[in-house]
């Protein structure tokens, strides 16, 4: 009988460890980014160095990153900067950000619209650290139950912000089966689509990730929302997370870049 009970309790905690292994990496954020593993991966920052606001972006042209509106929203828009070329909050590459252009009809309320393009005042020089996504075009959209991988900065499953860059793999999922509520309180627009960590390997977003790509075959089809609850605390991201639609906005984008067309010239002779 002695021997059953320790046989019970020796299975017990080798369950619980099995457990605790298997669901650190699908629940948040996966794993640790390699550097030149990613290099379109930027971090978006302020003057204030605040771990609470940083956010994420990804790099679109040499002068050029993509993120979302509510990310650059809670920093000073005055002392935007961008770094790139590390996996890390510090090392690469810091760039200041000239002309910050958030969406014309972004809301606040219903965070429709949700999307930044950020002008730099000085190019980038691509290597196998910096680099570029492509934009895909309308006719491109990803499918339900289609599979991409998500980037991000933000807090871990112990509700802590690491280091590092995180990623993990994620499932797009139909947008009226979407868990939403602590990120978007209405019903989801043609601009949004919503992934999931459904499944034992695939991860979710969680606080601070706002702004990261969701990336599949070198495009970028969206950007992370991340979690918006007050208490910054990982248990209380669902495994539901909202996405801007790249899709939807490409017109928007292009438009944008032409327009400041002049300022993407000067960066590409080369003026500081």
């Amino acid at each position: 009988m002695k021997n059953y009970l320790m046989l019970l309790i020796l299975s017990c905690i080798i369950a619980i460890l099995a457990y605790g292994i298997g669901s650190s990496r699908r629940i948040l954020n996966g794993e640790h980014a390699k550097m030149g593993e990613i290099p379109f991966a930027v971090l978006i920052d302020d003057s204030n160095f605040n771990d609470h606001k940083r956010c994420g972006g990804v790099i679109i042209t040499i002068v050029a990153v993509l993120t979302t509106a509510n990310c650059i929203k809670s920093l000073n828009p005055n002392e935007l900067t961008v770094r790139a070329g590390s996996t890390y909050r510090d090392g690469g590459i810091v760039r200041k950000v000239e002309m910050p252009i958030v969406h014309e009809n972004f809301s606040e309320t219903t965070l429709d619209n949700n999307i930044a393009v950020l002008i730099l005042n000085k190019k980038f020089e691509f290597s196998n650290t910096i680099d570029k996504l492509q934009l895909p075009n309308m006719k491109m959209d990803l499918k339900t139950h289609d599979s991409a991988t998500i980037y991000g900065w933000g807090v871990d499953e112990y509700s802590d912000y690491p280091d590092s860059l995180k990623k993990g793999d994620t499932i797009v999922i139909d947008s009226t089966s979407c868990n939403h509520q602590n990120q978007v309180r209405l019903p989801l627009t043609p601009r949004m689509f919503c992934a999931s960590s459904l499944g034992e390997h695939f991860s979710t977003a969680c606080f601070g990730d706002a702004g990261g790509a969701l990336v599949k075959y070198q495009y970028v089809y969206g950007l992370s929302y991340g979690k918006s609850a007050k208490s910054g605390k990982s248990g209380e991201c669902t495994s539901d997370t909202v996405y801007t639609r790249i899709t939807a906005l490409h017109e928007w984008i292009i438009e944008k870049l032409a327009q400041h067309g002049r300022q993407v010239e000067r960066r590409l002779r080369g003026s500081p």
